[in-house]
């Protein structure tokens, strides 16, 4: 097992948060979203629109996630964070960056909401993506006939025809490969938590520097729990292996479950309501 570093950053952040100016939106309209919208994120750094940033229907979980980074899973207070919706309008600084907008909605939620809270850890499963023979990701066919290609400036591509699911990758890095695999490894009935998507933790532990390109095929699904897919009927079998026998004998890799602790935001007050405009 092994303690996930996490905290450290938090901490960093909440102290940098209340010491350094300039971690505060410019303006920042909050409001009650009484509607019935999905969440809906507009702007920020690295969009079109830097100088703005809109959350529309985002729940208290999704501010706290923006503002923290932590899973849904690893926030824990009372049961309306889930359910109670905002609308936010905040206006940036010009030249702020994508790390200094956590800091923003830190400030925000400290002094619109009053929140108050503190850090623990508890123990999650958590898959390990490690590697068994190397040589055969680095051997690994980059095409395949009956695979499909990869469009200009994209890095994956798929092909379902039935469980059989075939991808192409292209210059992708073992932490980019583990984070994709958070979907297929999600168990089900473990992708929900009070109606918030929570994916399997995967954390890259095969060493393996650099990118690669290569194919992979396996019976089962693209998406949640792909690697779970359900039993076939009497007499019917799959024309590929399952998804963990395919990471081993394609990529010569493996996923093992194992457990960690991870950091959890602990709220100790937060107003439902927020100070007006």
């Amino acid at each position: 097992m092994f303690r996930h570093a996490l905290g450290i950053l938090l901490v960093a952040q909440i102290m940098a948060a209340q010491q350094q100016p300039g971690t505060s939106f410019e303006v920042a309209s909050v409001k009650v979203d009484s509607t019935d919208a999905y969440a809906r994120v507009d702007g920020g750094p690295g969009t079109a629109d830097p100088g703005h940033i809109r959350y529309e229907g985002a729940s208290m979980l999704r501010l706290l996630y923006a503002a923290y980074g932590l899973d849904f899973n690893q926030i824990e207070g009372p049961s309306w964070m889930a359910e109670s919706k905002y609308s936010v309008s905040a206006k940036l600084a010009p030249g702020t960056t994508a790390s200094q907008v956590p800091l923003m909605w830190q400030d925000l939620l400290r002094t619109r909401f009053h929140l108050q809270m503190h850090l623990t850890s508890k123990e999650f499963p958590v898959w390990e993506l490690r590697v068994v023979d190397a040589s055969k990701l680095t051997k690994a066919a980059a095409t395949r006939e009956g695979f499909p290609e990869i469009a200009e400036g994209q890095k994956r591509a798929f092909k379902i025809a039935g469980r059989d699911i075939r991808q192409t990758f292209r210059d992708y890095s073992m932490t980019e490969f583990a984070q994709l695999l958070k979907w297929n490894l999600t168990r089900p009935g473990d992708a929900q938590w009070t109606g918030h998507l929570s994916l399997a933790r995967v954390v890259d532990k095969t060493g393996l520097a650099g990118t690669y390109s290569f194919t992979f095929e396996y019976a089962g699904r693209l998406d949640l729990a792909g690697a779970f897919p359900p039993a076939l009927p009497d007499g019917e079998v799959d024309t590929a292996p399952d998804f963990f026998a395919a990471l081993r004998l394609q990529l010569g890799l493996e996923v093992k479950e194992t457990k960690a602790r991870f950091d959890v935001l602990v709220v100790d007050r937060l107003d439902r309501v927020p100070t007006e405009n």
